[in-house]
């Protein structure tokens, strides 16, 4: 097995800024800024790896968000703050230790203030990797509660400004972009005059500034939306997979056969493992957004799953099984057992815990295997 985890993370310095103590580590003497921020409940330990693949040629500075941290030894910030005081924070990060313009690494929450901080401040800010934050190439979204509303969802260009702002009178529960950027998805939930659950989609288009369509899924609890490349909507819920076709007016849902245990997108599947508790076989559904669905069975639980255009792979309890799309196995690799999610760029492998994101190597720990049984 081959893995990358880097625990020696370079010089420690504590910050004073807007009455929080702010962890910083810095790596690298010479080169253009970095800055690594973590995710919600996280620390910079889980950027290590990256920080020391960069370190050798740009100055990286890592960050503990006030109230996070390894062991949450950063004290919280004094009073509750919100993404716009964490951006502010992170800005003056930026001009104290001379980083601008600084190119920005950053992962769910910490995508969220990088994201904010490029619209407020584009003159701190490069160029930004930003893994589990909505949006693609030249717009972003922004959900949050609104007076007299359930939420809003604000869409920006890539340059801060605003294209469009939609209120809704239902809880906002996910969104995605059409694969061209031109229309947002938006899912909903809601109780019908019955008290039954209603997930719906809210199709927008941004150039028109105007809604679209809004299917409507009876009885399920939506968890994430997917915008195909094909036009189609898939809606993940507690209990089925509900599809918008490309004309969004043509609907079904496809009850899980078991218990939802995890989901992935790509831009023309989505992937489901489903079991029972009380079985050590899982069974993962591939959707296409055109064509019949198929499935395949694991012997073993599945805790999570990833996929990419190279392959799929699927976290169990101490190990990272890696299949092609055909479902041959190709390799697996040893994790730790505090690992809660993977992700694939292509044929690599990342494991996230709390403390560490890794990288899987190319080296298996045992030979690839014959395919998983079909159904």
């Amino acid at each position: 097995m081959g893995m990358t985890r880097i625990r020696n993370r370079g010089e420690g310095m504590q910050l004073e800024i807007r009455g929080a103590t702010v962890d910083v580590t810095m790596s690298g003497d010479s080169g253009r800024g970095v800055l690594l921020l973590h995710g919600f409940m996280c620390s910079a330990q889980m950027m290590s790896s990256v920080q020391e693949a960069l370190c050798g040629q740009m100055r990286v500075a890592a960050i503990d968000f006030p109230g996070h941290g390894k062991n949450g030894r950063s004290a919280p910030p004094p009073k509750p703050w919100g993404v716009p005081d964490y951006m502010e924070m992170t800005a003056e990060i930026i001009r104290r230790l001379n980083l601008a313009p600084c190119d920005i690494v950053a992962h769910s929450f910490g995508a969220r203030v990088a994201i904010l901080l490029a619209a407020t401040y584009p003159e701190l800010v490069g160029r930004m990797i930003l893994t589990g934050a909505a949006g693609h190439g030249a717009v972003f979204a922004l959900v949050t509660t609104e007076p007299h509303y359930a939420g809003s969802v604000t869409v920006y260009n890539k340059a801060g400004e605003e294209l469009v702002k939609w209120y809704s009178s239902d809880q906002i529960v996910d969104v995605d972009f059409s694969s061209d950027d031109s229309r947002l998805a938006a899912a909903c939930v809601s109780f019908d005059k019955s008290g039954e659950l209603v997930a719906s989609v809210h199709v927008i288009d941004i150039r028109k500034e105007t809604e679209v369509a809004a299917p409507e899924f009876s009885g399920v609890l939506p968890v994430a939306v997917d915008y195909k490349k094909g036009g189609q909507i898939h809606l993940v819920c507690d209990s089925a997979l509900a599809i918008a076709e490309k004309d969004l007016k043509t609907t079904r849902t496809e009850p899980y056969l078991r218990q939802l245990q995890a989901y992935a997108f790509t831009e023309e599947e989505t992937l489901l493992v489903s079991s029972d508790s009380h079985e050590a076989a899982s069974t993962i559904t591939l959707t296409p957004g055109e064509g019949e669905s198929r499935s395949v069975t694991v012997p073993a639980a599945v805790e999570d799953i990833a996929a990419s255009g190279d392959g799929v792979s699927v976290l169990m309890a101490s190990e990272v099984r890696r299949y092609t799309r055909k479902f041959e196995l190709a390799g697996t690799y040893r994790v730790s057992s505090g690992v809660f999610r993977i992700e694939m760029a292509g044929d690599r492998v990342f494991s996230l815990s709390k403390s560490y994101l890794d990288v899987l190597g190319d080296k298996e720990t045992e030979s690839p295997a014959e395919s998983e049984g079909s159904n």
